[in-house]
């Protein structure tokens, strides 16, 4: 079969017409814009001869222009449907042209009959849309609606389905039908990056709607190099010792959220040295959880990170169950994640019990519906009110303790800093120091919080708060945000740095500049933000007060009311205060390798290449240049592997299905505004709402901005951003996934509605 050119949308339709096997092209009527204005042109009789007068016709643009290189127009032109007769086919065809954007003479509309009600209709692509990775993508919906929605390019809330070339299989027969029909086309087209559109009939029978040509900027990883790194892969996935091997982005210390899924190596080798390999499961210890042995919670695949879900779920048993109602315990983790993979970013709210609340007896009866009895559901009750009761007791809470060691950290942080040590030991201390006095402390102040929020939210399940209430409350709690605001507006520039300019959007990347090396890309000191003229003051009832009494006193919590109301909002502002104090150390740490860099004469942009251990062992620069080089060519590897947000099964590596996001909606607020995505070239953020991938404190610096709202790609209802917009009451939506993220950004108008749980694109 001779190769053919890509042409326009009718011509490439025309000419695979007659020469697939693996889907079907529908005839045509093809127009020009100078045959519409010949007089003599006669639809009608066309139409008639087709035989197609009684026939459901789709009326379809192909401007010279829609699939030109550098100006792929999806959707921009309009299109008709189901129309029938002579009057309205013509005025469809007249509509058409119209929307073209000139009245180029080759301009065309075509017509074609209408599939009614197909089953799936679809966008596939044979590369990666935005990296030109070797992934065959098949975005596809099931819901009965016209084919239009699926000739405006890329689907918000529908299914997306990744297939590694080099592997070019799936289980679902469709699927493997979209793929046959791209491999097909690759031929006929001499392997270019394509772009089609498909539908699938009620018969099951594909249909081509569309090919065009993808225009990717980026090179073409090797296939087969794909081949021999999943294989890698699999094989890593097979060796782990876990009976039941999970790995997720987001659960537990939620990688995603805090360093990216691409973190360069420096940054992935920090988060495991101060908090993932050993701190994170020391803390659950020391907080009332079983001893397990302390292993590594998270792993890597080719630098992209892993929670260990199967260890999370362990960690987090209560001291005090027996083995086999632990491991009983465990299997129904793992067997409703597995069920219910949408929530491997809200496992601790939805899956599973680490603490006591107001409600936690009637959500310990659930378990009964998997085979758990009446006395394992109390002894596991049991558990829990002894683990909280150990947590957040006002007097011999660990909290406490861990409150107390906070104190220590800015002294021995200046004798540090200020000692004649050599830069590497410096660094070593500092690391030590923070794991001890800084990310300990702040896993358990972090757990304590997490109880503190999981209280709050059963009043309100058991209706004893409103969801206002609630909003009430997080808007009167004043965390370390509340310093930063009033610092900003009433104090000096060099003020202001002594106490924040250590902090750094992306907290574990040293090529992110700190505020005080980059002040202008950050703040405006021309407009200082409005401040609240009062600090808004939560009030509970006399009813809620009585309610709330009664619980305390039935469940043996060691507090009074509104002792127990001042723990909720101290717990909550801890963690904040918690989490600044060891960035201090975090950032003083990149700084000395930073240090360290210019001593070994490396670049800034090389020394993240390595990993903390090897700046602070290896003293021979020649050493030191072969690691970095090796760890580029692991970046070259991770760059051009997709992979799913949770990991359950081998064949994950090969294909999978885009996660969908259950967001988590802040505050009762709405607003429109238009979307900003911010990056390092961001300067004016006002009036609009704010996009961010990921987010931790060094982003704080936002919030000296007017902005709308704010939507973050990754997050969960207790994340970073999630205490911060409920603090000053701002509306956001954290935690939409990448590809709800990606098309909201790319609007000109958004709308959020907290109340009511949705965002839309207006425009």
């Amino acid at each position: 079969m001779p190769f053919l050119n890509l042409q326009s949308k009718a011509d490439n339709l025309s000419l695979l017409e007659t020469r697939l096997s693996d889907a079907i092209v529908l005839p045509q009527i093809s127009i020009t814009y100078k045959k519409w204005k010949d007089l003599k042109y006669n639809l009608s009789h066309i139409i008639e001869e087709k035989g197609w007068s009684n026939t459901n016709l789709i009326i379809r643009s192909s401007a010279k222009n829609e699939d030109q290189f550098g100006t792929s127009c999806a959707g921009r032109y309009s299109s008709y449907f189901n129309k029938k007769g002579a009057t309205e086919i013509n005025q469809a065809v007249s509509k058409v042209f119209k929307s073209f954007d000139s009245n180029n003479k080759d301009n065309q509309v075509f017509i074609q009959p209408m599939i009614s009600q197909p089953k799936i209709q679809g966008v596939a692509f044979n590369r990666e849309p935005s990296s030109n990775n070797n992934y065959f993508v098949v975005n596809y919906t099931d819901k009965n609606s016209t084919t239009d929605q699926i000739t405006n390019g890329w689907c918000i809330d529908d299914e997306v389905i990744y297939i590694a070339k080099s592997y070019a299989k799936h289980p679902l027969a469709w699927v493997q039908k979209a793929i046959d029909l791209l491999l097909e086309l690759e031929e006929i087209y001499q392997g270019k990056n394509l772009d089609i559109e498909f539908i699938l009939s009620q018969e099951n029978q594909l249909y081509l709607l569309q090919v065009r040509e993808l225009y990717t900027i980026q090179d073409k990883p090797s296939e087969i190099e794909q081949e021999k790194v999943i294989s890698q892969l699999i094989n890593k996935y097979a060796n782990t010792k876990n009976q039941s091997p999970i790995y997720g982005i987001m659960p537990d210390w939620n990688p995603a959220e805090i360093i990216g899924l691409h973190p360069n190596t420096l940054a992935l080798s920090l988060y495991k040295e101060l908090i993932t390999n050993n701190i994170w499961g020391l803390s659950r210890i020391l907080y009332g959880y079983q001893a397990t042995e302390i292993k590594p919670l998270m792993l890597d695949f080719f630098g992209i990170p892993y929670i260990d879900v199967q260890r999370s779920f362990e960690s987090l048993i209560p001291d005090g169950l027996a083995a086999e109602l632990t491991n009983k315990l465990i299997n129904y983790y793992l067997n409703k994640l597995k069920e219910k993979p949408y929530l491997h970013d809200k496992i601790e709210s939805e899956i599973v019990f680490s603490s006591r609340c107001f409600n936690s007896e009637e959500k310990l009866s659930e378990l009964k519906k998997y085979g758990f009895n009446s006395l394992e559901c109390q002894q596991i009750l049991e558990a829990l009110q002894h683990v909280t009761t150990k947590i957040i007791h006002p007097q011999t809470g660990h909290w406490q303790a861990d409150i107390k060691l906070l104190e220590t950290i800015s002294e021995e942080h200046q004798l540090i800093i200020h000692s004649q040590d050599s830069i590497q030991n410096k660094i070593k201390r500092l690391i030590n120091l923070c794991k001890s006095n800084g990310t300990l402390p702040f896993a358990g102040l972090a757990r304590t919080a997490f109880i503190a929020k999981a209280y709050l939210k059963s009043l309100e399940e058991l209706a004893i708060f409103t969801k206002k209430d609630t909003d009430m409350f997080n808007h009167s709690i004043s965390t370390i945000l509340h310093d930063l605001i009033e610092d900003f507006n009433k104090h000096s520039k060099s003020s202001f740095l002594s106490k924040f300019g250590h902090l750094r959007p992306d907290s574990y990347n040293l090529l992110s500049l700190r505020y005080d090396d980059s002040l202008s890309n950050y703040f405006d000191w021309t407009t200082p933000i409005k401040e609240e003229k009062n600090k808004i003051h939560f009030n509970l009832t006399n009813e809620q007060k009585l309610k709330i009494e009664q619980l305390l006193i039935s469940q043996s919590v060691p507090y009074s009311c509104s002792d127990f109301i001042s723990f909720l909002k101290q717990a909550i502002c801890i963690r904040e205060h918690a989490k600044f104090l060891f960035s201090i150390l975090l950032s003083d740490i990149l700084m000395l390798c930073e240090q360290y860099a210019q001593q070994k004469n490396i670049s800034k942009e090389d020394i993240v290449y390595l990993e903390i251990n090897q700046i602070t062992s290896i003293k021979e620069p020649c050493f030191l240049e072969s690691l970095i080089q090796k760890s580029k060519e692991v970046e070259k590897i991770r760059n051009s592997l997709l992979l799913p947000s949770l990991i359950i099964k081998s064949s994950n590596f090969c294909y999978f299905r885009k996660m969908a996001n259950q967001p988590n909606f802040i505050t009762l607020t709405s607003v429109k505004a238009a979307p900003l995505l911010l990056s390092n070239e961001t300067k004016d953020i006002e009036n609009s709402i704010v996009f961010i991938k990921h987010a931790d404190p060094g982003y704080d610096w936002i919030f000296t901005h007017k902005i709308k709202g704010l939507v973050t790609m990754y997050g969960g209802c207790n994340s970073h951003m999630a205490i911060r917009t409920a603090e000053l009451n701002l509306p956001a939506v954290i935690g939409v996934g990448e590809q709800a993220f990606n098309s909201y950004c790319k609007a000109k108008l958004i709308y959020i509605d907290c109340k009511n749980k949705w965002i839309k694109i207006v425009k």
